[in-house]
């Protein structure tokens, strides 16, 4: 899979990663955190009509219109990967150049990006490219009664052995706390295979036993709480 922007950067260009702000979106949407990711670019209209670029090969499954103001998703393509149960989901988009049942390959403009449904800040006749994003997700056919509705972290697609993220752990961490810098915790774990499970926010059990066996790993004290030098290595590996 490859970025569904020109010039990525995991600094410049995530303005919000999966798992987070569970407070608006469990109370708003009914699910356990951000959906995906939100990618942004820097420029004079806020990215918007930008290419927005497949990120693999695979035909595209549904096209979504934005039939009434601030619907959540805007307008969007559904584009399934071929040979496996994913599909990849762009979202908030100011135009759409592909139709269902399209073959489309990597790399293939499907869209542009734009300020469709849902979006923060709200445009106005003042700021027309205000909140100009794409929301990028991935989608498992497999998995749809999971706690994102069918979506799973993109970050273990995408990540590569030495990318820097816009992530930085400034507490330690330990059972019962909750807060984006657990799902941010739980992401890294899955990278590192000791996650079986998509971010909750949470720090419960499994994220305590997957801590324990980094813990061990890295010749650390095992007891399960994020503290100096575990946090210490999670910055160095993973923070931009």
């Amino acid at each position: 899979m490859t970025f569904p922007i020109e010039n990525f950067d995991w600094k410049k260009s995530i303005s919000q990663l999966f798992g987070v702000n569970k407070s608006l979106y469990s109370s708003k949407f009914g699910v356990a955190g951000h959906q995906g990711f939100d990618i942004t670019i820097q420029d004079p209209k806020r990215g918007y009509g930008s290419p927005i670029l497949a990120s693999h090969t695979g035909i595209v499954s549904s096209v979504s219109f934005d039939d009434y103001p601030l619907h959540t998703k805007g307008n969007g393509i559904y584009l399934n990967w071929l040979g496996t149960n994913y599909a990849t989901v762009y979202w908030h988009l100011s135009s759409m150049l592909v139709n269902a049942g399209d073959l489309v390959k990597e790399g293939q403009v499907i869209g542009t990006m734009g300020n469709s449904g849902y979006v923060n800040p709200v445009p106005s006749p003042d700021c027309e490219h205000c909140g100009s994003h794409l929301h990028f997700a991935v989608f498992d056919y497999a998995d749809k009664d999971n706690l994102y509705k069918g979506f799973i972290d993109p970050l273990s697609f995408l990540y590569k052995q030495g990318d820097k993220l816009p992530i930085h752990f400034n507490r330690n961490l330990m059972f019962g706390m909750s807060g984006d810098d657990v799902s941010w915790l739980q992401s890294l774990l899955k990278l590192e295979g000791y996650a079986d499970y998509q971010p909750t926010g949470f720090y419960g059990p499994k994220t305590m036993q997957g801590v324990r066996l980094l813990q061990t790993r890295l010749g650390y004290s095992s007891g399960g709480i994020v503290g100096p030098k575990t946090l210490n290595y999670l910055n160095y590996v993973y923070s931009a």
